[in-house]
């Protein structure tokens, strides 16, 4: 009942169309393509065949008006037809002469001239006249322009004139007998064919570059280029699915209804790939396209590469504006960073050179109130001396010696004169600093530059300025003196660092914060061995040689500490030394509540 249900319904013959290419239309394929039809109708009855023959220069209107089901093409239209026109042909079956031995090598081109004529290979037909058939014949010319390019010739430069006529047989023939032309370019097996038939006089002919035919094949047809496909048979788009099921199973059940050399088979699966190769070599067919060299042209044909490589292009640019933004942005920064580390190295050297001659001018301060003290207490000793001697003279017989009066006199007058000139030198060298409301966290930012600046490769990272607040920490003295107090200390403890052969990474804090008090406190610690107890009392009793009370044997003549004991007791403010439970030292300076200005203060100021 199903095959029942399946089977078509009896009735009229379905039409079908089968188109013929005119490029398959010489007289013996016709004739072969005739009987190939004639079987078909009759494994079909259920169809009524008609053909019509498609011109191939204007292939894809005449397809597009006559629409056939099928379609007789040489080898490589389905490719060419996608390529014009996006149809899809779909290849049935490919066409093999049973005188050749594959498929694949079956049609092929023959350089014919009349016996008689020089003879020679190739290169002796180059400069004559050629006449052939179609001009997109592969059996033909384009068998031959694959041929000459192969041998190394421009095949469009080869011939000095070719004719292109309507058939190989009779008009190419009929030329080449005229000498109209000097070579005729034949279809291969087309002169055997009429040899056979006893329309032609082979020994008239003379085949020129004859190709050998492969070892173990019956050379039965001259040919002087290679070989291709033969005709295929291609079911159009709008072919009915069981028509083609149908006409398949006929065409490849046809057993050999030619004789001769028409007698053929037909097969499945045969590659068109050396007919691609050719289409591809001489820029026709599905290549033909790969002539127009016009930019749109090119753009059309390569627009995915055109397009990514501009894309890419694109990207580039904006990446290379990118960078050079980026760069502009980089050296803007670079430059402001330079320009701020130089003015900051300026400020700390001004700062370096302020704190160095405020620091001479310490020392000699220092020294010169040492002086003063160590010789004034000798030159009272010797005034002293010589008053008693005077008031022992009144009452002795030597009294009214006038040379020992007048030498006592004398000692007197000069011990007196040492005096003053000591006395005048220490007014000299003292300074009197007016003391006035600083911050003591600026003065400690600057501090750490001048502490930096001079020897930058060796305390760069050694010193680590600990946070406090935002706020300012107020204290009442001179900033210089201040600063000079806490360079001091720092340098005391970056030697201490050094002397112990710790690493300076971070190994020294300076820290400021506000007592609850009002005052305010400066601690600078530093990490090192742990301290003996001589050491600290050296360091916290004044008393003794200012080496002793450094704590730096080895350093200058050992007057930071005691500059920093004078300028801190100039503020008011205490020192004192710790030892750090890990080790090192810890110094800290306590100042006193910072006293609010007078309006006095604050008039002399404005």
């Amino acid at each position: 009942m199903l095959l029942g249900f399946c089977a078509p319904a009896a009735g009229a013959p379905e039409p079908l169309t089968i188109g013929i290419l005119d490029t398959s239309l010489n007289p013996y394929d016709a004739m072969a393509l005739r009987e190939t039809i004639e079987h078909l109708q009759n494994a079909l009855p259920n169809h009524r065949l008609r053909t019509v023959t498609i011109p191939t220069a204007e292939a894809p209107g005449a397809l597009a008006a006559h629409r056939p089901d099928f379609l007789f093409a040489p080898a490589g239209f389905a490719a060419q037809l996608k390529t014009e026109t996006g149809t899809d042909a779909f290849r049935i079956a490919t066409r093999r002469k049973l005188i050749h031995a594959s498929a694949e090598e079956t049609v092929g081109a023959v350089f014919v001239r009349l016996r008689g004529s020089p003879s020679g290979d190739l290169e002796s037909l180059r400069g004559l006249r050629a006449a052939t058939a179609m001009p997109n014949a592969v059996d033909g010319w384009l068998a031959a322009e694959g041929e000459i390019q192969r041998e190394g010739y421009d095949p469009e430069k080869f011939f000095a004139e070719v004719r292109f006529l309507n058939n190989a047989f009779p008009d190419v023939l009929a030329a080449l007998a005229a000498r109209t032309v000097d070579v005729a370019i034949l279809p291969a097996c087309l002169i055997e064919t009429l040899a056979a038939d006893g329309l032609l006089d082979l020994r008239d002919l003379e085949v020129v570059h004859r190709k050998a035919h492969p070892e173990g094949t019956p050379q039965v047809c001259a040919h002087s280029t290679a070989l291709y496909p033969d005709i295929s048979l291609l079911a159009m788009p709008g072919a009915p699915e069981r028509a083609v099921r149908q006409v398949t199973v006929a065409l490849l059940s046809d057993e050999d209804h030619t004789s001769g050399f028409s007698q053929c088979e037909w097969l499945t699966n045969v590659s068109e790939q050396q007919v691609d190769a050719l289409f591809r070599t001489l820029r026709e067919g599905p290549y033909r396209y790969l002539r127009d060299m016009s930019p749109s042209a090119l753009f059309e044909r390569y627009r995915t590469p055109i397009l990514a490589v501009l894309g890419i292009l694109l990207l580039l640019v904006l990446n290379e504006f990118r960078l050079r933004r980026i760069i502009r942005e980089r050296t803007a920064s670079w430059l402001a960073s330079q320009r701020e580390a130089e003015a900051l190295r300026q400020e700390a050297e001004s700062a370096r050179l302020r704190l160095a001659g405020f620091e001479r001018r310490t020392i000699v301060e220092q020294l010169s109130g040492m002086i003063a003290h160590e010789v004034n207490t000798p030159v009272g000793t010797i005034r002293a001396y010589a008053g008693a001697l005077k008031r022992f003279l009144a009452r002795s017989a030597e009294s009214g010696n006038a040379s020992i009066t007048r030498a006592l006199e004398g000692i007197d007058r000069e011990a007196s004169r040492i005096a003053g000139i000591i006395q005048r030198v220490r007014d000299h060298a003292r300074t009197e600093a007016a003391h006035t409301p600083c911050n003591l966290l600026d003065i400690r930012r600057r501090t750490i530059r001048a502490f930096i600046v001079e020897a930058p490769a060796v305390r760069g990272n050694m010193i680590r300025e600990e946070k406090t607040a935002a706020d300012p920490i107020t204290v009442v003295g001179d900033a210089l003196e201040l600063e000079l107090l806490m360079l001091n200390l720092l340098r005391n403890a970056s030697h201490a660092v050094l002397r112990d052969g710790l690493l300076p990474q971070d190994a020294i804090r300076i820290t400021c914060a506000q007592t609850q008090d009002g005052g305010a406190v400066l601690l600078v610690e530093n990490e090192g061995k742990h301290l003996s107890d001589e050491t600290l009392e050296a360091l916290r009793n004044p008393v003794g040689s200012p080496r002793e009370a450094s704590a730096q044997p080895s350093e200058g003549l050992g007057l930071g500490l005691s500059i920093c004991r004078a300028i801190a007791e100039s503020h008011a403010a205490a020192i004192t030394f710790e030892a750090r439970p890990k080790g090192g030292l810890r110094v800290v300076v306590r100042f006193p509540q910072a006293a609010r200005p007078s309006s006095a203060q604050h008039e002399e100021q404005a």
